[in-house]
C-alpha cells in the first residue's frame, strides 16, 4: 500500500516543526544546534510510519533546561541536574569569544584571563543551572495539535486509492 498523501502530510508536519524550532532558537547563539535539526521519515510497505527528529546531543538540555546543584529555579521541571560535574569549558570558551567577553579587572585591579572567566561561567551554570528554552517542545506541540485531522484525511485518501486499485484488480 502506497501512502503518498500520508507521507506528504508527515513531511509537511516535520518541516513545520523544524522551521519553528529553528525560529525559536534564533538569536540565542545556537547556530550549530539550529543547523543540526532534521528528521528522518520512513514509510514501510506494510503501511507503518516511523518519524524521528534528529539534532545535536545537547539539544535536550537546551530544550528542557538543567537544574543547578544549589538551585532548580531556572528549570524546575527538568529531568536533568548538575551535581558534581560542570558543563564542558571547551564549548563555553567558544561562547565567551563569540559574546566578546574580554578579560576584565578584578577588585584589586588585576587582569582576569579568559580562562578564569570561562571557569566562572561554568561554575555558575553548575550551581544555578540553565533555563528551559522549550524551543522544540513548543514547536512540536503547536503543530501536533493539527496533525490528527490532517493525518486522518490523508490516510483515508490513501486507503481509498488502495481499495479502489485492489478491487479493480480483483474484478478484472
Amino acid at each position: 500500500m502506497q501512502l503518498q498523501n500520508t507521507e506528504k502530510i508527515m513531511k509537511m508536519f516535520s518541516d513545520k516543526v523544524i522551521r519553528d524550532a529553528k525560529r525559536n532558537l534564533k538569536g540565542k547563539g545556537s547556530g550549530k544546534l539550529a543547523n543540526s535539526l532534521d528528521y528522518d521519515l520512513k514509510v514501510y510497505p506494510s503501511g507503518a510510519l516511523e518519524l524521528n527528529f534528529k539534532s545535536e546531543d545537547y539539544a535536550k538540555f537546551v530544550d528542557k533546561g538543567v537544574k543547578g546543584k544549589e538551585s532548580s529555579a531556572k528549570a524546575p521541571q527538568s529531568p536533568y541536574q548538575y551535581k558534581n560535574r560542570m558543563p564542558p569549558t571547551k564549548a563555553l570558551d567558544k561562547w565567551v569569544v563569540r559574546k566578546g567577553l574580554k578579560g576584565t579587572r578584578d577588585e584589586k585591579g588585576r587582569f582576569v584571563k579568559r580562562k578564569s572567566i570561562v571557569f566562572g561561567v561554568a561554575k555558575s551554570i553548575q550551581l544555578y543551572g540553565l533555563p528551559a528554552t522549550k524551543f522544540f517542545t513548543k514547536a512540536f506541540g503547536k503543530h501536533y495539535g493539527t496533525l490528527p485531522a490532517d493525518f486522518t484525511k490523508a490516510y483515508a485518501n490513501d486507503l481509498s486509492k488502495f481499495l479502489k486499485a485492489t478491487t479493480a484488480d480483483i474484478l478484472k
